[in-house]
C-alpha cells in the first residue's frame, strides 16, 4: 500500500497555490485517476490543502484493500 508521505508527494506535482475553479476541478479528476479513487462532492469541496487531499486519499485507499 502506498504510504501518506506518498500521496503528498504525488499530489504535491498536480498541485497549485492559484487555482481558479475549472483548475480545481481539473486537479480533483486527475487526483481520482492517478489514485483511482472517487471523492465525494463534500470531499472535494473541503479538501483545500495537499494534507487534506492526502487524509481523503489515503481513507479511501484503506477502504479498497
Amino acid at each position: 500500500m502506498i504510504s501518506k508521505k506518498e500521496i503528498k508527494k504525488e499530489i504535491k506535482k498536480f498541485f497549485a497555490t492559484d487555482l481558479d475553479s475549472f483548475a480545481y476541478l481539473q486537479l480533483v479528476s486527475d487526483l481520482e485517476k492517478k489514485f483511482e479513487v472517487e471523492l465525494t462532492m463534500a470531499e472535494a469541496l473541503t479538501a483545500d490543502s495537499v494534507e487534506k487531499f492526502a487524509k481523503i486519499i489515503c481513507r479511501k485507499l484503506k477502504k479498497k484493500s
